[in-house]
């Protein structure tokens, strides 16, 4: 089983492309922003703390598993994460993680979801998924944006086998 992961408040954007690789991520920034609290809640939550901040990495590793991020390149960071915790991802496969809020994505019938999405998106595609959390409830399918995340992911796992 992959770990757990905390993000801090300055790594939504790693926590979309973890939670895209299919990865348990808790986002900080969606319940506190207090060093501390963050702290707390990677130990009660058994999961490794994820920050660029030398600061609060230095007094996190006292209480949980921490990891001090250094790069500013997304893909350098994923693949850092990839190889040091070991962990294993399909590049091809559609995430099963809401990217924004972490609940589980579930398929829906297209005709479910036609006033939700711009009338080109509706007509163009067949296969669409929708965030199980209803506060979040976004809606997903595979546009002219999927093969980008393909490939970022394909060079996430390049960079992570050197």
């Amino acid at each position: 089983m992959s770990p757990r992961f905390v993000a801090d408040v300055m790594l939504k954007d790693i926590a979309r492309w973890l939670r895209m690789m299919n990865m348990q991520v808790i986002y900080a920034g969606d319940f506190a922003e207090d060093d501390d609290e963050i702290t707390k809640m990677a130990a009660k939550n058994n999961a490794i703390l994820l920050t660029k901040d030398v600061e609060m990495f230095e007094k996190a590793k006292s209480y949980c598993r921490a990891e001090l991020l250094k790069s500013n390149d997304p893909t350098e960071i994923l693949a850092q994460l990839v190889k040091k915790f070991n962990l294993k991802f399909d590049s091809r496969k559609i995430a099963k993680i809401c990217p924004d809020c972490g609940d589980r994505l579930i398929r829906v019938q297209k005709s479910g979801i036609k006033a939700r999405v711009f009338p080109k998106t509706y007509k163009f595609n067949k296969i669409f998924w929708e965030c199980e959390n209803k506060k979040c409830g976004k809606i997903y399918w595979k546009g002219g944006h999927f093969e980008k995340i393909i490939e970022t992911l394909k060079k996430v796992k390049e960079k992570a086998a050197n």
